[in-house]
Order: C-alpha cells, then structure tokens, then sequence
C-alpha cells in the first residue's frame, strides 16, 4: 500500500510545457513531523489486509530540493522503517539530478524504488517538451540506480509534441534496452496555464484522440509485456474536481488502463486462436482474473470464427495481466472452475 505525499514542481529548475502539477496535486506534505505522522499512521490503520506499505514522495524533483529538506523528509519516515512499519521509501525525480553520490546518500536513507520522469527518449521531443534532459541522461541515470540496487521505474507519456508514431514507439524499445524494473506510461493531455494550452489554443499542437492513444498506448504495453517489464499505472489518474475543470483537451478516460487492457487481451487471444492447431478443438485459456470477463463476453464469437470444438476460459492469479496460455483438453482442470 503506498502512503503518498505530493511536492508539485518542488526542485524543477523550469517548466516541462504540459505540466500544471499544482492542478493535480491531491495530498500535500504536511509542514510538521506531527502531521506527516498522522497521515502515516492513518494509512497505516486502515491497512485491514496487511499489504507492505510503502511512503512515496511523488510530483517533484525530489533529489532537485535542498538536501536539508530531503534529509528531513527522509528522516521523518525513518522511524516507520526501523520498526518495520513500512517496508520501505519510494521517490520520483529528474534523470539528470542522479549522481552516484546522490543515489548511495538515498540508498542509506531507506529508498528502495526510484521513479524518473523521462517521458521520452527522443532528444528532439524532449526539447520541443521543455524537459531540459537528454536520452543520455536517462541512461545513465538507469545504470548508475540498477547498480546500486535500488528498483526503478521510467515515466513515458505518448502524444507530446514533435512526437510521431514511430517516434514514441522507438523511445519504447529504447527503455526496454535498458530495462528498467517498472513503466508507467500515460497520455499527454492539456491543462490551463501551461505553455501547451497556448499551443493548443493557437493551433500548433493537437493531442492524440482516445482511439489513438489506446492503440499506441496497446502496442507499448504488449512490448512490455513481452519483455519482462512490469507496468505499474496506464493513463493519468485524476481525482480532484479542480483538475478535471483544468483539463482542455486531450484524451482522458478515468479507465484509460482499463480501456488498452481490454484492447490487448482481445487481440492478442484472436492471434492465438486463429492458429490452424487449434480448429476443431477443446481449446482452454489462462487468463488473469481480471481479463477474464472480457473474454468471456468474446468466446462464443470466437467460438464460431476459429471453428474451435469448444472454447473454456480459466482465470488464475498466476497469468499476467494482458497475457493468455492456451491448451487443447481440459489438462486436469476442474470443471467447475472452467467456463464454458
């Protein structure tokens, strides 16, 4: 269970030109030790199903920020950590703000998960977007942190400008190349005062529509999938009322991720069935259980369209998420676990 603390835009030295983070900001850190506990141990009570917590600083270039302050925030949480509270600290910060100096002093501090912003790895997108970093500097930034054995975890979003297609696909295969531990990845949207809005405005950029961003943002996460790489959020959660009247345009769905996992268990299981091995067989799938009425509500036309004998959906909490296994034969599966 994360515990989460917000510090919108604290150590970024400009302005990324889609970022209105004090629109999104949903929990702030508090000014004193007192309160930061109160939310901790809040969270802590409600956690009836003893998931590990973790505390995370997210919304800023954390190791950007006084190193007075990241001491104190670090040292507030401390406490949690020695008595096992909390397994362990999760920080989101700049690629080009990690030092191998900066990563042992964060390492020593309790920090077990590092999450970069990188949003692209197209040196051209990255200046059209104001990061103000290189490709360069998220791979450095990757080797030095896997080195250290700290996780991490790249942010990507699609549809930024001077962003094709085949651009974000090949910032794709770049991040698996350097394989970090977890993605996520979400779709550029436009909010009120921010450069992009006045590009927006003005006609010089136009955000991807919804059916776009979920068939680029399916080819990414299969990719992933394919490779190992586990993808923690897919679309950009919004809760506050406030930024949802901050949004313009672009392509916001409050199930995005659901939306692109429907996408690909479709595709992906029609692949598979469609080969001629499977014709005029029992055919069986594993699914996560949360693919598993999406499938459901597909098998009969499978059924018809591949000429399969019969066609039994098997959900296991062992299958991933976006992924299948198919057999022929029941393989000793219990029928009442099998839907038919």
């Amino acid at each position: 269970m994360i515990i989460p603390f917000f510090l919108p835009q604290e150590g970024c030295r400009q302005r990324c030109v889609f970022c209105n983070a004090h629109a999104l900001a949903d929990t702030e850190v508090p000014e004193n030790k007192e309160a930061f506990c109160r939310k901790v141990e809040a969270y802590l009570q409600s956690n009836t199903a003893k998931k590990e917590n973790e505390i995370a600083f997210y919304g800023a270039n954390f190791t950007g920020i006084s190193r007075q302050k990241q001491e104190l925030l670090l040292g507030w949480a401390a406490p949690y950590l020695k008595k096992n509270l909390v397994t362990s600290i999760r920080i989101s910060t700049r690629p080009d703000y990690l030092s191998s100096a900066t990563i042992t002093f964060l390492r020593d501090s309790g920090v077990a998960t590092v999450e970069i912003g990188a949003q692209s790895l197209d040196d051209d997108v990255l200046i059209a977007s104001g990061r103000g970093h290189s490709k360069r500097d998220v791979e450095n930034a990757l080797a030095l942190l896997k080195a250290s054995g700290i996780k991490t975890s790249l942010h990507l979003m699609l549809g930024l400008p001077h962003q094709s297609k085949a651009s974000f696909l090949t910032s794709v295969d770049d991040v698996i190349k350097i394989k970090p531990d977890m993605v996520r990845l979400h779709p550029t949207l436009v909010f009120t005062n921010t450069p992009l809005a006045t590009l927006y405005q003005s006609g010089a950029y136009a955000p991807l529509s919804l059916a776009a961003a979920i068939a680029l943002s399916k080819e990414a996460a299969h990719k992933f999938i394919e490779n190992g790489i586990e993808i923690i959020r897919l679309g950009l959660p919004i809760s506050k009322p406030s930024a949802l009247s901050a949004l313009i345009a672009g392509p916001y769905h409050p199930s995005f991720g659901a939306l692109v996992y429907k996408r690909l268990i479709i595709e992906t299981t029609a692949e598979k069935l469609a080969q001629e091995i499977y014709r005029n067989q029992d055919v069986l799938v594993y699914a996560s259980p949360k693919d598993g009425d999406v499938l459901r509500a597909n098998s009969q036309a499978w059924l018809e369209l591949f000429a399969l004998k019969s066609l039994k959906i098997h959900t296991n909490d062992r299958q991933g998420r976006g992924t299948v296994t198919l057999k022929t034969g029941d393989e000793g599966c219990s029928r009442a676990a099998l839907w038919r």
